[in-house]
């Protein structure tokens, strides 16, 4: 007789009514756990120093911050330069990140010198949420070679050794203008999806050679010339690669007989070109009087003195003191008028109706200390004319430089290259640059020359150097 257990006993079995079993409670505490710990190691901020995360030194590099939920916090981020007129002194960036909650996302340029290492942290209130450190083996001056490819292995073997190549997504490619300073080429071989042609232009206006494939769409495909000639566009240029550069994913070329030529602005002939510039700047000083009408005053003075000292009693007294008076508020009213002063400067590289614009700013100050000026601004050396009164701190913040400056201070400073549209009043007026040498010097004129420059103007406190355009302008 078979036997069957009874209500009672099932219920016994099972254990007390609404209570899991100890396995499976078990199984939730553990996976709250996993959980748990996932959401604790996912740190709530990402930083991405330079394109793709890649530094360039003595170039204009983006700085990302990406956060999430962290109102109040603050990103800093310290460098000290060891090399130049700057050396060992101390740069340092504060940025706010954002009072909401959420996602979100800030971006800015900066001018990274020759640096001994650069540290940067992020912190809420007390609290260091993230931080990391750029060592000076790290360092790097060679502009980038971005690739965008979904067969970089075709290209990177016979990429020269000289040349930085960094394989990129979109993603990667930078947002801000100033960013491309760092970039010398962006090849495009059509295994990927195409940047807009927004980013193309951009990329080229700020001095990047941009190779695209052969075959294109769009407005880029009547205006970008074939037959390797290239398009000249604001400091650098737009080309196609051969047809069949690439074929299944086999090159079948050189890159360099597939990438353009040396028609872009080097970030090397740029600077040199911009430190003419700056030694053929007005320098900032103040306005004293001339030097014949103070002696002939001071002479006057002691003369009108001792003159008066020679009246006997107080009559001659009182007469010296009133013109000791005198003479004490001439010197006053003597004195600068402004205890700071600025003069402007810059050049615009062009071609095709826009171009990249280099602005320069020259401050002096008699009494020193902290000066601001508006936006993120790099510190570069005095002209050899000036005598050197380096800083002795420097500051950025959100959209201003703080510059600390002894008594009687100069300082030199240059901000990122912003993409600027060429007035055709402006390109009507240049003249051949055989013409402007007289203005410009033989040395600036004989850089610019390696520049590719056919003409120049003068137009809004800025040299505006024009190159030739081959093909339809963007």
């Amino acid at each position: 007789m078979r036997h069957v257990p009874s209500t009672r006993a099932i219920a016994a079995s099972a254990g007390p009514p609404g209570r899991p079993r100890p396995g499976i409670r078990s199984v939730v505490i553990l996976m709250t756990l996993v959980i748990a710990s996932l959401a604790l190691a996912q740190t709530p901020v990402e930083v991405r120093l330079g394109v793709a995360d890649t530094l360039v030194s003595n170039a204009w590099n983006p700085i990302t911050i990406v956060t999430q939920n962290l109102p109040g916090a603050t990103f800093s981020l310290a460098l000290t330069p060891s090399a130049g007129a700057l050396d060992g002194v101390p740069h340092v960036l504060e940025l706010l990140l954002g009072t909401g909650r959420g996602v979100q996302r800030h971006d800015v340029v900066l001018f990274l010198p020759t640096w001994r290492e650069v540290s940067w942290r992020v912190t809420q209130g007390d609290r260091i949420v993230a931080s990391g450190t750029r060592p000076a083996r790290e360092r790097d001056d060679r502009p980038l070679d971005l690739l965008l490819s979904a067969v970089p292995s075709a290209w990177l073997p016979n990429w020269p050794e000289d040349r930085r190549l960094l394989v990129v997504t979109l993603a990667d490619l930078p947002r801000l203008e100033g960013a491309w300073h760092a970039v010398a080429t962006l090849l495009v071989d059509g295994s990927l999806p195409l940047p807009d042609d927004a980013t193309l232009v951009t990329a080229a206006a700020m001095g990047v050679d941009v190779a695209l494939p052969a075959t294109l769409s769009g407005s880029l495909q009547r205006r970008v010339p074939n037959g390797g000639t290239h398009l000249a566009v604001g400091a650098g240029s737009l080309r196609r690669l051969p047809p069949g550069v690439l074929d299944d994913a086999t090159l079948r070329q050189d890159p360099f007989t597939a990438t353009p030529s040396s028609s872009s602005a080097s970030v090397e002939d740029v600077h040199h070109a911009l430190d003419l510039v700056i030694d053929g700047m007005r320098p900032a000083t103040w306005a004293h009087q001339p030097r014949r009408l103070v002696a002939g005053l001071t002479l006057a003075y002691v003369l009108a003195t001792l003159l008066l000292l020679r009246i006997p009693a107080r009559e001659g007294a009182i007469a010296a003191l009133l013109v000791t008076l005198a003479a004490g508020g001439a010197s006053f009213l003597a004195a600068p008028t402004s205890q700071r002063v600025e003069t402007r400067d810059g050049l615009v590289l062009a071609s095709g109706g826009v171009g990249a614009r280099y602005d320069v700013t020259q401050v002096a100050s008699l009494a020193g200390g902290d000066l601001r000026v508006p936006e993120l601004r790099a510190a570069r050396a005095l002209p050899t004319s000036v005598p050197a009164s380096p800083a002795t701190a420097i500051r950025w913040s959100e959209r201003a430089t703080t510059v600390t400056l002894p008594r009687a201070g100069r300082i030199v400073l240059t901000g990122a290259p912003l993409l600027t549209t060429v007035p055709p009043s402006v390109e009507a007026t240049a003249v051949p640059l055989e013409e402007a040498t007289p203005m410009l010097g033989s040395a600036l004129a004989a850089s610019v020359r390696n520049l590719g420059v056919q003409r120049v103007a003068r137009h809004d406190e800025a040299w505006w150097f024009f190159t030739s355009t081959v093909g339809e302008a963007p």
